[in-house]
C-alpha cells in the first residue's frame, strides 16, 4: 500500500486539532513531524531499490498518486523474469516501511493503526497474486490506487472521530475549571442554562 503521501497529510491535520493541554498538542505535534520526516525517508529508500528502478514503470508511482493511462490499460502479467524483481521489492522496500509507519503512527495516535492494517493486507492478497502472475500490471496498479483512496477516506473518518473526543474531552476541562468560580463550593456547577461554545478542531 503506496500510503505514506495520504499518512503524512493525516499526521499534518491531527497535529493542529484542540488538545486539553499545551503539553499534549506539543507531543503529537513533534510525533507528526518525527512520523512525517521518517516515513517519507523510508519511500526515498524504497524508490533507490534496484528492484524499484527495474519495476517502477510497471507498478506506478509509490506516493499514492494515479497510476498513467498507459499503466492502467497495461493488460501484461509479470514475466518469470519479474517475479524475483517483485519479492525482493516486498521484502526490502514495502516490509520495512510498513514497520516504520506502524512504529511511528502507533505514537501519533494508535486509533489510526487498524485500518493501516487492514490495507497492507488487501494490498499482500493483490500482491500475490501479482508474483503468481494472475492479474496483469494495470490491474494491481488501478486497485492499489483504489485502496489507497479508501484508505484515506477511512483516515478522514478516524480523524473526525478522533477531534470529537478531543473536544469532548475539551468540553469537561472547561467545566472542571470553571465549576469553582461558578459559586462558593468547589463542587458547584455551571449556572442553569450556561453552554460553554469549543470548535472540534482548532
Amino acid at each position: 500500500m503506496r500510503a505514506s503521501r495520504l499518512l503524512s497529510i493525516s499526521f499534518l491535520a491531527l497535529a493542529g486539532c484542540a488538545t486539553s493541554t499545551q503539553q499534549e498538542k506539543d507531543r503529537l505535534d513533534a510525533a507528526a513531524t518525527h512520523a512525517i520526516s521518517e516515513i517519507n525517508a523510508c519511500r526515498a529508500r524504497e524508490e533507490a531499490l534496484p528492484a524499484y528502478q527495474a519495476l517502477k514503470d510497471k507498478l506506478g508511482p509509490l506516493d499514492g498518486t494515479a497510476p498513467s493511462p498507459e499503466l492502467q490499460a497495461n493488460k501484461a502479467k509479470p514475466e518469470p523474469e519479474h517475479v524475483p524483481l517483485l519479492l525482493a521489492f516486498h521484502r526490502d522496500g514495502m516490509m520495512p516501511c510498513r514497520k516504520i509507519t506502524l512504529d511511528n503512527i502507533a505514537k501519533v495516535n494508535p486509533a489510526l493503526a487498524p485500518p493501516i492494517v487492514e490495507a497492507h493486507a488487501a494490498s499482500d492478497e493483490s500482491y500475490g497474486r501479482l508474483v503468481r502472475r494472475e492479474i496483469g500490471w494495470g490491474d494491481f496498479a488501478m486497485g492499489n490506487y483504489q485502496r489507497t483512496a479508501a484508505l484515506r477516506a477511512e483516515l478522514l473518518n478516524v480523524g473526525a472521530r478522533i477531534d470529537e473526543q478531543r473536544a469532548l474531552r475539551e468540553v469537561r476541562e472547561l467545566q472542571r475549571r470553571q465549576a469553582p468560580s461558578t459559586g462558593t463550593g468547589a463542587g458547584t456547577k455551571p449556572a442553569s442554562g450556561q453552554t460553554i461554545q469549543v470548535s472540534p478542531a482548532q
